[in-house]
């Protein structure tokens, strides 16, 4: 049977944040810098080692053995059975929060545990606006490897792509048996929760076929969202979904090119895949909004969400009478007086 791949782990449905500064509530490392050199950008990336101290501490910390033996591996992929399954993205999801460092950091891990076992050297170009995936591990004998990027493959192909496999294929021999062990049904849609940045509003239509409905989310609730949509492309039942906004009462303000909206304190989705395919409809009441769709519909939100996600654009789903417009994390200002938006997305936003 085929595996449809989850596209929120896609290699370029990943924001590599090159800000040069690390979440505080996480206490990782760091993430990438970019410098400028005379040739342009050019990326470093954060100390290879220290990432790979600071997942086994994060493993340990759940009770994995993270050892740096040849044996934790199977450690890791058991970490991914219970912390990236393909079958439930986003829920228990250990990248949602920071997919782009903490991919690096288990690639890191999973790489100093060659390293260790067998000596090598960790390369890479300067130049290469992808470094964290493209970095690979030199052995003596001129074979190397890039376990950055087997993380990669790992999320989205599920034990088929486990560390210990990719070891083996490397020549190491791995002691021990895999240690997945039979893990409990999925939960529902319903259970899911959404994390990062989201919020909706509502504004008059100033011409005709403005749109009405915003919706604006960071990478972490993108990843969530996708992760969501996935799922669902494999239910053959009905699901609703609720999710809570940053409201007023956050601290939330309208941008200010959408003075004399309101906004909406959550969102509902509703899928039915017995729907017809094209179905679309958009309900309020009660300070939320109701989105119901059919199979079509949820694919295209899922593009719109995709499409925001890699900040490329605004896009508008819908109808003439019923449509949504997409942003990215739009300009916020807090009530600590904090902005969180970067002029970058904010120009992007724009244009």
């Amino acid at each position: 049977m085929s595996r449809t791949v989850n596209s929120h782990y896609a290699l370029n449905h990943i924001h590599w944040d090159r800000g040069g500064e690390s979440d505080e509530n996480l206490n990782e490392p760091g993430e990438l810098a970019a410098e400028n050199g005379e040739n342009g950008d050019s990326y470093s990336h954060p100390e290879v080692e220290q990432s790979a101290e600071w997942v086994a501490g994060e493993l340990q910390q759940r009770e994995f053995e993270a050892d740096f033996s040849l044996e934790s591996l199977h450690e890791v992929d058991r970490f991914f059975a219970e912390f990236a399954r393909a079958d439930l993205p986003g829920f228990n999801d250990f990248f949602a929060d920071d997919i782009s460092y903490r991919s690096f950091a288990m690639g890191a891990y999973v790489g100093e545990v060659l390293r260790r076992a067998n000596g090598g050297e960790w390369q890479s170009d300067p130049n290469d606006p992808l470094i964290e995936v493209n970095i690979q591990l030199a052995f003596s004998d001129e074979a190397a490897c890039q376990p950055m990027r087997q993380v990669l493959l790992r999320l989205n192909d599920g034990p088929a792509s486990s560390f210990a496999k990719f070891a083996g294929e490397l020549g190491f021999e791995v002691p021990g048996e895999p240690k997945i062990e039979e893990l409990p049904a999925p939960e529902e849609p319903s259970d899911f929760e959404m994390r990062g940045f989201l919020t909706l509003w509502y504004r008059e239509r100033e011409e005709y076929n403005a749109p009405e409905y915003h919706l604006a989310a960071d990478t972490t609730a993108c990843v969530n969202l996708l992760g969501y949509f996935s799922f669902l492309e494999t239910k053959p039942t009905p699901s609703l979904k609720t999710v809570p906004t940053l409201t007023e009462a956050d601290g939330f303000e309208l941008p200010e090119s959408q003075t004399g909206g309101s906004i909406l304190k959550q969102l509902t989705i509703f899928y039915d895949p017995e729907l017809d395919p094209e179905f679309w409809n958009l309900v309020e009441a009660d300070d939320q909004l109701c989105v119901e769709m059919g199979h079509a519909r949820l694919g295209q939100f899922k593009d719109a969400v995709t499409r925001i996600f890699l900040g490329r654009d605004c896009p508008i789903l819908g109808t003439l009478d019923s449509s949504i417009q997409f942003w990215p994390k739009a300009d916020i200002d807090l009530a600590d007086g904090e902005t969180e938006a970067t002029e970058e997305t904010q120009e992007e936003a724009t244009d």
